[in-house]
């Protein structure tokens, strides 16, 4: 596994659904594409998790059991050190880390390189659409090859709060 990060700008609206900031998860029948995946649960609940695609629906990551703000502006990002660990993964809202508890899956051993398409705001189903679709606005998402540390995770969101005003 190599490190990554996800970093947006969001406000989600309350919904009774996953909603996705960006991912690398196609389930398309003929040939899946599962590498990772940062979204908001059901009950908006933050996670990030990888993906081992060829051992089926198995995953590691990390979540934050509490449910985030709905209806105002979150500085939200989920970093990964490549190390195949849970303890790899890390969530950060307002710039302070969040996650608090494992989301895992069966045996994970690796995430493999599907040379999947990034897909903002959206997975793909198995019917090849798009499926668990963000409900709200994106001001800001990036993705970057490394782990964000805690002190450009604290500079990017005062840039963010001072850009957009919240």
């Amino acid at each position: 596994d190599n490190p990554f990060s996800v970093w947006a700008v969001v406000n989600q609206t309350a919904t009774a659904t996953v909603k996705t900031i960006l991912s690398r998860f196609d389930l398309d029948t003929g040939d899946t594409r599962r590498e990772w995946w940062f979204a908001l649960d059901a009950a908006e609940k933050l996670y990030l998790r990888t993906y081992d695609d060829s051992a089926g629906d198995v995953y590691i990551g990390r979540t934050y059991s509490t449910a985030l703000a709905t209806g105002s502006p979150l500085c939200i990002s989920g970093t990964y050190d490549g190390s195949k660990q849970n303890s790899g993964f890390k969530l950060y809202s307002a710039g302070a880390r969040i996650d608090n508890a494992n989301s895992t899956s069966g045996s994970y051993t690796a995430m493999e390189d599907k040379s999947s398409v990034t897909y903002l705001g959206a997975t793909l189903s198995t019917a090849e659409a798009a499926e668990n679709l963000f409900n709200g606005s994106m001001g800001i998402v990036l993705a970057t090859a490394q782990e964000i540390l805690l002190t450009s995770q604290l500079a990017l969101y005062n840039r963010a709060r001072d850009y957009f005003n919240f």
